[in-house]
């Protein structure tokens, strides 16, 4: 599959919310995250392209916009922290404008927190509590039809079923992080 990963960005979400001092001395942090999604997708044969909008900047949207339209993506995925939801929000139902066959999920402290609210308020198909990599990996799988999970029986996940939201028990943590690619 085609699978573009979106780091909303920390610092427009942010910005003036601290101390000048405090905003200067926070700086960037790469999505090591998602990252890791990336990895684990790229070792199961996906395709993966990833925006980090404090790295693209006000370029970020047409990239997305450029992305879908040439790389066709068949997954969006976000990254959100409850201050980063609003903007992968606004993100999510643009491409969804662009192609409502894309397949919209969010993963990260917003969603592990607040899973119910992060799909009833926002343009999102799944979102995965904690730790993704397993979780992913068995929705794709899923979707490509290449295992015979119910959606119900993937743990970390979090998917709309006949107007319901239904939220999955969590998965374990990963024991061994060097496991990950």
């Amino acid at each position: 599959m085609k699978i573009l990963l979106i780091n909303p960005s920390l610092h427009q979400a942010t910005t003036g919310q601290y101390k000048e001092d405090v905003e200067k001395g926070r700086g960037i942090y790469p999505p090591l995250g998602l990252a890791y999604i990336a990895a684990v997708l790229e070792k199961n044969n996906h395709q993966v392209k990833m925006i980090d909008y404090d790295i693209e900047g006000s370029e970020a949207e047409i990239k997305i916009e450029n992305i879908c339209r040439d790389f066709k993506p068949q997954i969006v995925g976000f990254y959100a922290m409850t201050w980063s939801y609003r903007q992968a929000k606004r993100i999510a139902k643009k491409i969804k404008e662009i192609n409502k066959n894309i397949i919209t999920l969010i993963g990260g402290p917003n969603t592990t927190c607040l899973p119910k609210a992060a799909l009833e308020f926002g343009d999102f198909d799944f979102g995965v509590l904690g730790e993704g990599e397993e979780t992913v990996i068995e929705l794709i799988e899923k979707l490509e039809e290449k295992n015979n999970l119910e959606f119900e029986q993937i743990l970390g996940l979090v998917f709309k079923k006949d107007e319901e939201i239904i939220i999955n028990p969590p998965r374990s943590f990963i024991k061994d992080i060097n496991s990950i690619p």
